[in-house]
């Protein structure tokens, strides 16, 4: 999700997803160009899991995508 977007920017965007108990699950990277610690700081508060600043490496998208999924697969198998 790019942070910049014409009619809806990536924050909003992901705000709208992760307040649906549907679509909360859904992991969220942000590409964004934007590198301040407030921009950061607000994205993570609304549950984003990774920031990515432009431009980006293909590859390096490609194995934190991965590792989010991963990730949660590794927390959903975890006993209680």
């Amino acid at each position: 999700m790019d942070i910049t977007m014409p009619q809806m920017d990536g924050i909003t965007f992901c705000r709208k997803v992760k307040e649906n108990t549907v679509t909360a699950k859904i992991p969220f990277i942000l590409l964004t160009a934007k590198t301040d610690s407030l921009t950061r700081i607000k994205g993570f508060n609304l549950g984003i899991d990774d920031y990515m600043e432009k431009p980006f490496d293909k590859q390096l998208l490609i194995a934190r995508i991965e590792a989010l999924l991963g990730n949660r697969e590794k927390l959903q198998l975890a006993p209680i």
